[in-house]
């Protein structure tokens, strides 16, 4: 594993960036330090709103084995994702039930809008910046429209109760539903102001249903 020397080291998650990274590299995936730190700060919050602590409190309640857990379930997960590779031609290799499915989409559509809200409420961005926020989980929206589409097209009928998926689309699916419940622990809020418990509930078992899938 061969880590930049110029790049920027964080503050308490030092040595936590070092063992996710080691453990990457067990599997052979590695990553910038500043993503890692992105990865472990969510997770610290997750901790902190999971237990009703502050978040200095809940880098006490971390170890060193959590983040090699953590490290292990990111590598087999994005190693699952196929990166890199269209949604529409990877080979097909599960079949989703057409309500999870469209369920999903409202999933991402709600992912999207609370990345987009929690970029622009973070930071001065630019409208460029912002957008790219909610990027991939409306790539997303696309992808699994688009195989709504394809199946319905193949089966030639209007009566298709499932719809035809690469595994990797749900693993994708799976990890933007778990960055929208990461925004609402974190106290991001729709503009129309939708109840944040009834959103989590919601997204909850979304994942739910597509991990029966798996």
């Amino acid at each position: 594993m061969r880590v930049s020397c110029g790049e920027p080291r964080n503050n308490w998650s030092d040595e936590f960036i070092d063992v996710f990274l080691d453990e990457a590299g067990r599997h052979g995936l590695t990553a910038p330090r500043t993503a890692v730190a992105g990865i472990i700060d969510r997770h610290t919050a997750q901790v902190a709103a999971r237990l009703g602590v502050t978040v200095t409190t809940a880098r006490t309640r971390i170890s060193v084995d959590n983040i090699r857990d953590m490290a292990r379930e990111a590598s087999v997960g994005f190693a699952k994702e196929e990166p890199g590779q269209g949604l529409l031609d990877i080979p097909v290799t599960h079949t989703v039930p057409l309500a999870v499915a469209a369920r999903t989409v409202v999933g991402l559509t709600i992912t999207s809008e609370l990345a987009t809200a929690a970029a622009a409420a973070a930071a001065r961005l630019d409208r460029e910046a912002i957008v790219h926020a909610g990027r991939e989980a409306t790539a997303l929206i696309a992808a699994w429209s688009l195989m709504i589409e394809r199946t319905a097209t193949d089966n030639d009928t209007t009566g298709v109760l499932v719809v035809a998926v690469p595994e990797a689309a749900i693993h994708r699916a799976l990890r933007e539903l778990a960055r929208a419940t990461v925004h609402l622990d974190a106290g991001v809020i729709l503009l129309d102001g939708d109840d944040p418990d009834r959103l989590r509930a919601a997204l909850s078992g979304n994942i739910t249903a597509l991990l029966g899938e798996l």
